[in-house]
């Protein structure tokens, strides 16, 4: 059921009878496999649960995300991340020059700073990690005061300066790639939900709220936390955590927060002073969202979620110790669901207990910057073919035990 040039794509609001791929959940993984899947001449369907694109019921809450290529957990990413780059910035170009355009940026440009302790650990595996990166830049304390004078420096600090990052906008990067689907062919329903998948001949019957159905030649459940309601073996790979933003306002409003004088990145200090850290791209102000053990929760939406004052003292607290100019009490706070695996890996691959259907999700808050790559891997599966000069993808496959 290969579209060509003279079928019309499916109205918004109508569900097709049959497509070749149907993609359930349109945040960053599965809006890339839609776009992907639309971009190599698949009928393909996207349906999202909520009835805004980009929204923040999920786990590409929080309103930014860092991109960067000197990546600790190891140089076997670099290439995935190299070519998600690549489409981030297509996206960005594509979504600047629209005829509607978004009023929200895709991305900021400026570089990702990481500020501690020349031997903390994180920091010896990010110069490890990018050996291959010429640009990577070691950067002495003096010099560090000297072009980022909003950091509070311990003796000894050093920063590592990776000038290929930028900071990501998850809605207005989700809205675009979705967008990029829809213009290259692909049908999308808003505010529909998936009921039932279940085989029916060679394909995977979609049934939808109200009763409607697709019959699709092959499924990608991009669910995030919601997953395990249409596939109850993913509750196995992943386990569910909150994540707490905070932001904070600028004491004077003279710009040096934001992503042109305050790059992204992360403080690596020790106990509380772990953390990463957001310029100010909106008037909610400098986002910091601390590195400690996220709590565990048993359901994804954010209307159960609540976030302890004493966490929010400890953030402020560390945010008084490491950077200045910041208001002492944060502006505005938010939580949501993130799904993790025991080896930080997505998961990728067929649902063991349904032929033709696959699992894209479990991004362990690692998978936005890299979701052009996984969304293109998640077709290449599900199809059986490959893109031209792809890039590897580091992922798990369902039911298999973490790699080591």
């Amino acid at each position: 059921m290969t579209r060509n040039d003279a079928t019309p794509a499916h109205p918004a609001h109508t569900p097709p009878d049959r497509c070749d791929l149907l993609v359930v959940g349109l945040g960053p993984l599965g809006a890339h496999t839609l776009r992907e899947a639309a971009l190599r001449g698949l009928d393909v369907v996207g349906v999202e649960q909520q009835a805004e694109i980009g929204h923040e019921e999920g786990a590409a809450g929080g309103h930014t995300r860092i991109f960067r290529l000197a990546y600790k957990e190891g140089p076997a990413y670099v290439p995935a991340l190299r070519e998600s780059l690549d489409v981030w910035r297509d996206l960005a170009t594509q979504a600047a020059n629209a005829p509607h355009g978004d009023a929200e940026p895709l991305l900021h440009p400026g570089g990702v700073l990481t500020v501690g302790a020349p031997d903390h650990p994180d920091l010896r595996a990010t110069v490890e990690a990018a050996r291959g990166l010429a640009d990577l830049e070691v950067v002495p304390a003096g010099e560090v005061a000297r072009r980022w004078p909003q950091h509070l420096l311990r003796p000894g600090d050093v920063g590592l300066y990776d000038p290929a990052g930028l900071v990501l906008r998850p809605p207005a990067a989700v809205r675009a790639t979705v967008a990029a689907g829809q213009a290259a062919g692909a049908a999308v329903l808003r505010g529909t939900r998936v009921t039932e998948l279940r085989q029916e001949g060679t394909g995977v019957r979609v049934v939808l709220d109200g009763g409607a159905s697709v019959l699709a030649g092959g499924v990608v459940v991009a669910g995030g936390a919601w997953t395990s309601r249409l596939l109850p073996s993913f509750a196995a790979e992943v386990e569910l955590r909150r994540a707490v933003s905070h932001w904070f306002r600028p004491q004077e409003e003279t710009g040096e927060f934001g992503p042109d004088r305050f790059p992204v990145g992360f403080r690596r200090s020790g106990g509380d002073d772990e953390f990463s850290y957001f310029p100010a791209v909106d008037a909610r102000g400098v986002k910091v969202n601390l590195h400690v053990r996220k709590q565990v929760v048993t359901a994804p939406e954010r209307h159960a979620l609540s976030i302890p004052d004493a966490l929010s003292d400890r953030v402020a607290a560390s945010v008084r110790r490491t950077l200045r100019g910041l208001e002492t009490r944060w502006h505005e706070r938010a939580a949501y669901v993130e799904s993790y695996t025991p080896d930080l890996r997505c998961v990728l691959g067929p649902a063991p207990e349904l032929p033709g259907c696959w699992i894209l999700a479990g991004g362990s808050g690692q998978a936005f910057k890299m979701a052009p790559a996984l969304g293109r891997a998640a077709v290449d599966g599900v199809t059986g073919t490959a893109a031209p000069g792809a890039a590897p993808v580091v992922t798990r496959r369902p039911g298999r035990p973490p790699a080591t």
